[in-house]
């Protein structure tokens, strides 16, 4: 006669292996407090995934070209040192980290999709294309979308122009769910598009931000905006 001790030992094993299947499986499906979210890329290019990040976004691109009638202003040319600008405008070390990162891409030559790019210039942050960032990463969240146009219908010039902004030509670009600055950076320069703003020798400043909510799809909405006058 076999051991009753045998059988609760061998029912005791197949619960524990039921339970870490079930486990994985919710894990898999996203039925855990803090689900991983995956999106799909945005349709005019197809990003490839790197192994080492651990989540994947979502990016997307506008730009936007235009004569201004109005002369040049002497106090709007672009500073030499993007730094020194940047302190005028109060931007925070994570901002300045951004804006570095933009800079070294542009400080290099640079295949974009088989686009040869060469160097160009430093940006100079702008508080102006900052604050149109903030406002196009809060209405993403606030209405729960991932666009260019606005919930309004409004185009980053639109929104570039009610900062206060005179642009001759205006770029921007989008991105959701990346854990920091490095992830998010090595996506758009991974998409020709994208890649092709952060490279673009028209633009001379600079502005972006990121919000973090619980409210919308996405974790996190980033906005860059690029512009010159």
């Amino acid at each position: 006669m076999k051991c009753p001790g045998n059988y609760l030992l061998l029912l005791a094993i197949l619960i524990g292996i039921s339970v870490t299947s079930y486990r994985l499986q919710s894990a898999v499906n996203g039925d855990l407090n803090h689900p991983i979210r995956f999106a799909v890329h945005s349709p005019q290019d197809v990003i490839p995934t790197r192994n080492e990040l651990l989540l994947n976004g979502r990016i997307a691109r506008s730009f936007e070209e235009r004569e201004v009638l109005e002369a040049e202003h002497e106090a709007d040319r672009l500073s030499e040192d993007p730094v020194q600008a940047a302190e005028l405008c109060e931007a925070t070390p994570y901002q300045l980290e951004m804006l570095h990162l933009v800079n070294r891409a542009r400080a290099r030559q640079r295949d974009c999709g088989g686009e040869l790019h060469q160097t160009a210039p430093p940006l100079r942050w702008n508080c102006r294309l900052h604050e149109a960032a903030v406002i196009h990463s809060q209405d993403m969240i606030d209405s729960d979308f991932f666009d260019h146009q606005g919930s309004d219908g409004s185009t980053v010039g639109m929104r570039v122009s009610r900062s206060g902004y005179e642009w001759r030509t205006v770029g921007e670009n989008i991105a959701a769910g990346y854990p920091d600055n490095q992830a998010v950076m090595a996506n758009l320069l991974s998409s020709p598009t994208h890649c092709s703003n952060i490279m673009d020798p028209k633009f001379r400043e600079f502005g972006s931000a990121v919000i973090d909510t619980d409210q919308a799809r996405y974790y996190n909405y980033w906005t860059q905006v690029f512009g010159a006058r």
